[in-house]
Parts: C-alpha cells; structure tokens; sequence
C-alpha cells in the first residue's frame, strides 16, 4: 500500500472535523439570533443535559411553558439552516 493510500482514513477524518466545524458555526451563529429564553432553554436541554423539569425550575417556568420554547426554538433554529444551506 502506497503512502498516499494509507493516509486517506486520516485525511477524510479530517474532512468530517473540518465539516462538523463548519456545521457548529453555522448551528451557533443561528442561536444567536433566537430570542434569549428560546435560546438559553434549548442551551439547558441540549448542551447541559438538563431534564426538562430541571430546566424550566432553573429558568422559573413551567415544563409546559419550557416545551413551547424548545418547539419554539427548534423550529426557528431548523428555517435558519435552511435558508443557510
């Protein structure tokens, strides 16, 4: 096996980082533009992990008034990307 064969796992592993980074870029300069509770609900469920019930206790709302900022926020964040792509 030539040397440039054997160094294509490691440069597509390096074209999916690079992608994957780009990808983050774009995911959170969108999250920028959502309104403050959109977006800190959807940093606490999805980047910290939080439960739902966690998550709207730590912002002073109901579970109910935390899943229409999920729906919310995902909906907007999923027209944003696609406008980007």
């Amino acid at each position: 096996m030539t040397d440039a064969a054997q160094n294509v796992p490691t440069l597509l592993a390096t074209l999916s980082t690079i992608e994957h980074r780009q990808r983050l870029k774009i995911v959170l300069a969108a999250m920028d533009h959502l309104p403050a509770r959109q977006r800190l609900a959807l940093i606490l469920v999805v980047d910290c992990e939080l439960t739902n019930s966690t998550a709207a206790d730590a912002m002073n709302i109901s579970v109910g008034a935390l899943e229409q900022l999920l729906v919310r926020g995902r909906r907007t964040l999923r027209h944003k990307l696609e406008k980007a792509e």
